[in-house]
């Protein structure tokens, strides 16, 4: 048998004795990690639960257009696109806006670029002189549709576009609300400080916008019956890109002086008027689908625009609802 001596076994201790204590500083190190990580983690969720606070719609109106909980219950009530067949009224039409401007847009300043987004803020009931159903099926882009009559919006969600879409009406502030809508199709809106019509959600249109993370709208379609001054001036256009933009004129205080004075003010092109939009966009991006000078001076728009800003602007009430009239100086 093989003897070992003293000093030996007296190295041996030492070195076990080592081991051990190695073993149970290891085993405190990952007791006390795991015990970090669970209350970070703990935290974290706690924060995130306070922060994004549920809403419902009793409690959301009043918040601010940015508020996290806004954005979370925006989000819950926007529908996303569907994944079935179309089932349009007029499925082999190709364009169904009431004045062509969906091809005056497509052959003008998109000329066939795919995979966009679009903005169509009175959609009705998604067929039926939508501007924007032909990049949907034919371009392939995506988009958010904004309706606030519950008729128009129960034919849209029946029609199974490929968008997104909210039964909801864009707030005049840059606060959400409940407001006072009218229904009437093609013509319906919001009637402030009047209790005769329909109670409907109203959300600032950039918190429609954050609850999708987009920031780029390549087609802007806006049409609510005389408040599209008020649901411009509310939106952060620094935090916004718009490639074109078609804005109906016709219904908007001011007219289309107002409109150019405004939209040019934050950075945009104007490019005409046809019929009753006018029409604007951002040069950065409209140069990545036309020669935006040679268009400019092709059509005379300088020329034109100083024409418009030049009039006076009358406005009234008739049977028929709002007419606006331009007259030159």
């Amino acid at each position: 048998m093989m003897r070992v001596s003293g000093s030996c076994w007296s190295w041996l201790k030492k070195q076990v004795g080592l081991v051990c204590v190695a073993g149970l500083l290891a085993v405190l190190l990952l007791y006390l990690s795991t015990r970090s990580t669970y209350r970070e983690s703990f935290l974290m969720k706690d924060q995130t639960s306070h922060a994004v606070r549920q809403l419902t719609n009793k409690t959301f109106a009043g918040l601010e257009q940015d508020d996290p909980a806004l954005v979370s219950y925006v989000r819950q009530l926007i529908i996303p696109p569907s994944t079935k067949a179309y089932n349009l009224t007029n499925p082999t039409k190709v364009h169904f806006s009431q004045y062509d401007q969906s091809a005056f847009a497509e052959n003008t300043f998109i000329n066939g670029m795919g995979g966009g987004f679009f903005l169509e803020m009175g959609a009705l009931d998604g067929e039926d002189k939508s501007n924007t159903l032909y990049f949907e099926k034919y371009r392939g882009w995506s988009g958010l549709l904004i309706e606030p009559d519950p008729k128009l919006f129960r034919t849209l969600s029946g029609l199974n576009r490929k968008a997104y879409s909210i039964n909801a009406a864009v707030s005049l502030t840059n606060v959400s609300a409940l407001a006072t809508f009218r229904p009437a199709r093609g013509e319906g809106r919001i009637w402030e400080n009047s209790k005769k019509g329909i109670t409907v959600q109203c959300f600032p249109l950039y918190t429609m916008l954050l609850a999708l993370t987009v920031r780029q709208i390549d087609f802007f379609s806006l049409d609510i019956e005389g408040h599209e001054m008020k649901v411009m001036k509310a939106l952060p256009w620094e935090k916004v890109k718009v490639r074109v933009m078609c804005i109906e004129m016709n219904h908007v205080p001011g007219g289309v002086k107002a409109v150019i004075e405004f939209v040019e003010s934050r950075g945009y092109t104007f490019l005409g008027t046809r019929k009753i939009d006018a029409w604007f966009g951002l040069r950065e991006l409209l140069q990545e689908t036309m020669d935006l000078d040679k268009y400019l001076q092709q059509h005379k728009i300088d020329t034109l625009r100083l024409k418009l800003l030049s009039q006076t602007y009358t406005q009234y009430q008739t049977s028929g609802g709002l007419v606006a009239e331009w007259t030159a100086l």
